[in-house]
């Protein structure tokens, strides 16, 4: 996990934002490691990633989600 969160640093943009709406339009992300999916927002301006939730893979990802604070 360590080395994906300094990968995520490098090139935060590398992954697109998730297709299912509210979350990309607002810019959310994702990105499996392992048998976990990492949800992260970036903040262009203050050149920051922030990591949102991190869901085991095979939990239903849009009922997590949708409890998940994203604002």
């Amino acid at each position: 996990m360590v080395a994906f969160c300094s990968h995520l640093s490098e090139l935060p943009a590398r992954y697109k934002p998730v297709d299912d709406e509210p979350w990309h339009s607002r810019g959310i992300r994702r990105i499996i490691v392992n048998n976990f999916f990492v949800y992260y927002r970036i903040d262009e301006e203050g050149r920051r990633v922030y990591i949102l939730n991190v869901i085991y893979a095979r939990r239903d990802q849009l009922r997590v989600l949708e409890q998940m604070n994203i604002d």
